[in-house]
């Protein structure tokens, strides 16, 4: 592999890459087949929409959409199975931020308790840090400042 391929890996490993400036890695037929994938999942069939991915060569796409795919699982509430299309990834840096994303999403739906719990399934502790700070903002917004400086607390090494 061209070294050129690896800096959206390294942008995203320094913090100045997201997950949407990833996929513009993606060559025409994988970004094609994560698309379908993420109407079958938003459409519910989420195991069609992970047949569809495992029909993308590259490694690296796979793990994309399988991210999506685990979203919108959380989006629709189905939290057990969005952990479960985390973990098919198969690669702990990119699982602890797809985690990252999910324990989010968690916080935003005023699941607190169980977003700090996908906090501590992470094997990455920026990632973990990343998503306590995340949870606390989203507090502190919500108006529980207390609560907030104590999630900040927990992102202490």
């Amino acid at each position: 592999m061209h070294w050129a391929a690896w800096l959206p890996v390294f942008a995203l490993w320094v913090g100045i890459g997201s997950w949407p400036a990833l996929a513009d890695t993606e060559d025409i037929e994988a970004s094609g087949l994560r698309e379908i994938a993420v109407v079958q999942a938003e459409r519910g069939d989420v195991a069609g929409a992970k047949k569809t991915i495992w029909l993308i060569d590259d490694k690296w796409s796979q793990m994309l959409g399988l991210r999506d795919i685990a979203m919108i699982q959380a989006e629709h509430k189905d939290l057990a199975g969005a952990k479960k299309t985390i973990w098919l990834m198969g690669d702990k840096w990119t699982e602890a931020l797809a985690l990252r994303d999910l324990a989010v999403i968690q916080a935003e739906q005023r699941d607190i308790a169980g977003a700090k719990k996908t906090v501590w399934l992470m094997d990455n502790k920026s990632a973990a840090a990343s998503a306590l700070r995340e949870i606390a903002a989203i507090q502190a917004a919500r108006g529980d400042v207390a609560g907030a400086k104590k999630t900040v607390w927990l992102a202490k090494p």
